[in-house]
């Protein structure tokens, strides 16, 4: 079969059903949800930042001895570095979804994604700080030698787990709140645009 055959019966096909017409994209339907998520991301960094330098001055205010000094600067040093990881991938994060174009299926899906992951990656950050929040209290209720310290440690050691695990429940339960208004609804409205192109 030479060119000119191959040609004839391309020509010649009726059957025209195959042909896969790409869906619009609407892309200020889903320029609006990231619209919102970056908002939300700005102002959660002034939030903590701020959180962060207050926190520096917490010793002095508090009037903390030497020992207690140490560890308490000890571990924001490690909170900080924490924190700064963190908001260079959430740095990285809000640029990609402000330079990507929302013009495509494909785009929408990567930006979906990426939301997702960062989503996790703000549980990961937030369970850290948890973690080093309840370090301290720990040091400072068995290992700071003081009043409320030695008032504390003679509670039964059952007493202070459950208000270890109720601490951790709270900050679980804000954690994921802050996550659905900040983030998730966001996310649920590209879902439904993602939706969309499953229908058409």
């Amino acid at each position: 079969m030479n060119f000119d055959d191959i040609k004839s019966a391309w020509n010649s096909e009726e059957d025209n059903s195959n042909i896969i017409v790409p869906v619009k994209i609407d892309s200020k339907k889903a320029a609006l949800p990231v619209d919102k998520i970056r908002s939300n991301m700005r102002l959660e960094a002034i939030v903590q930042v701020a959180a962060l330098m207050l926190m520096y001055f917490v010793p002095a205010y508090y009037h903390f001895g030497v020992v207690m000094t140490t560890a308490y600067y000890c571990v924001y040093g490690i909170a900080v570095a924490i924190t700064a990881y963190y908001f260079i991938r959430f740095y990285f994060f809000y640029r990609r979804i402000s330079n990507t174009e929302l013009n495509s299926k494909d785009h929408i899906y990567a930006v979906y994604y990426d939301i997702k992951l960062n989503i996790e990656m703000y549980r990961s950050f937030t369970y850290a700080l948890l973690m080093l929040a309840l370090g301290l209290i720990i040091t400072a209720v068995f290992f700071i030698p003081s009043a409320d310290a030695a008032a504390l440690s003679n509670k039964p050691i059952t007493y202070l787990i459950m208000v270890m695990i109720v601490f951790t429940a709270l900050i679980a339960i804000a954690t994921e709140i802050a996550l659905h208004r900040n983030y998730g609804r966001y996310l649920k409205a590209i879902k439904a645009i993602l939706d969309e192109f499953r229908e058409g």
